[in-house]
């Protein structure tokens, strides 16, 4: 009878859960692709604030340094359920984003009443982080980082 307690219970402490999942620490840093043929460049960098929120920021970059495009972006754990906000030029409001899946290395976040994207999936190995950007049906692009050390 013991087993039969014991086991389900342990299952159920083997569970991620999803309020003690921590998003942030697969995007905390100063991160940039490789330039493109272009030769420009995406940066994301993200700060904790407090245990609940955490301040990001996504730049593009010119071959000749100039800034030519801006996101401010936010990670928000609100009745134990983490939000990425993004909040970009031609939008007048943040779009948000639900965090529907979470492990070490692998963050989802979904918005299906978005037009695009609808899905984005930030993955880390190491010191390299891609990010895919989706419809969440085939369409979309990725962004591939390494972390950097210095600013």
């Amino acid at each position: 009878m013991l087993r039969l307690v014991l086991i389900p219970f342990s299952l159920l402490l083997s569970q991620p859960c999803q309020a003690e999942c921590s998003p942030a620490t697969v995007l905390a840093g100063h991160w940039q692709s490789d330039a493109n043929q272009k030769g420009s460049y995406w940066q994301e960098q993200w700060s904790k604030l407090d245990v609940n929120n955490w301040q990001g920021q996504g730049r593009t970059v010119n071959q000749a340094g100039a800034e030519t495009g801006r996101e401010e972006l936010r990670l928000l754990r609100m009745s134990g359920q983490w939000f990425y906000l993004a909040k970009v030029s031609h939008n007048p409001l943040p779009v948000a984003f639900a965090l529907t899946e979470c492990s070490a290395s692998r963050l989802q976040f979904d918005n299906p009443a978005h037009d695009f994207p609808k899905r984005l999936v930030y993955q880390a190995d190491n010191d390299r982080l891609s990010v895919d950007v989706s419809d969440g049906a085939g369409k979309g692009f990725q962004l591939k980082f390494k972390r950097q050390t210095s600013q």
